[in-house]
């Protein structure tokens, strides 16, 4: 009989759990629609990360780390990419690969699909 009045106590107690977060899901939902945090009738893109610090060029990026045990392969520059939205928008991207700098053969083969990439 115990095992069958735990069970039902373990089993209110997380129907109360999913009640709070749904509460919590909910009451997020309506203060940002509310408070005017979310524009859903906007359709003006604006970037992701608005932070006034610019990322390094390929060239200002060191080739390995202090230490010399990890190096860093730049010689991908900069990729762009369209979406598949109805209108596209060009995601430009900088790849840096860090490889550890023992490992040369890592670096041959990257610099070999550099031109298929």
């Amino acid at each position: 009989m115990s095992k069958t009045r735990n069970a039902g106590g373990v089993t209110v107690a997380l129907l109360i759990i999913a009640a709070l977060i749904v509460l919590v899901i909910a009451a997020g939902t309506l203060w940002a629609f509310a408070g005017g945090h979310v524009n859903i009738r906007a359709r003006q893109g604006r970037p992701l990360f608005s932070s006034s610090v610019k990322d390094p060029a390929a060239a200002d990026v060191p080739g390995e780390d202090a230490s010399g045990s990890t190096a860093v392969y730049t010689g991908l520059g900069t990729l762009r990419a369209p979406t598949g939205d109805d209108r596209p928008v060009t995601v430009v991207l900088t790849v840096y690969f860090p490889y550890p700098a023992r490992d040369s053969a890592f670096e041959e083969e990257l610099t070999g699909k550099n031109r298929a990439i």
